[in-house]
């Protein structure tokens, strides 16, 4: 094995290349492998999130459809409200009670300003 380690490094030297700059060059290629599965990693973890952004998109849009249908939305205001998701209360009130978006918007302040949600 010493042998052609010995034959190795004169090889190298003999066509002008620094051995450490091909440990280097193996170190950057493993580091570039790395960063990769990292970028892979950080890319699926971003797909799952946005994933579960939009399956709550689309069941916040499913309760405002349902408030229109029905035109009982009141525990869904309240749920949104509770949920930190005002811009979506007034959505629903708007649908429940035909508001204006000034009027609703009032209404749901009213609410949070009435009972302290949100």
């Amino acid at each position: 094995m010493e042998m052609f380690k010995t034959l190795f490094l004169k090889a190298m030297s003999l066509v002008g290349v620094n051995v450490p700059d091909v440990v280097n060059d193996d170190m950057a290629s493993d580091t570039e492998e790395r960063s990769t599965e990292e970028r892979r990693d950080k890319f699926a973890a971003f797909a799952a999130v946005e994933e579960e952004v939009k399956e709550e998109a689309a069941e916040d849009a499913a309760i405002i459809t349902e408030v229109a249908e029905t035109g009982d939305g009141w525990g869904a205001i309240y749920d949104f409200l509770a949920e930190g998701k005002k811009i979506l209360a007034i959505k629903a009130y708007r649908e429940m009670e035909g508001a204006s978006l000034k009027e609703a918007k009032e209404a749901i302040d009213a609410i949070i300003a009435e009972r302290g949600v949100a």
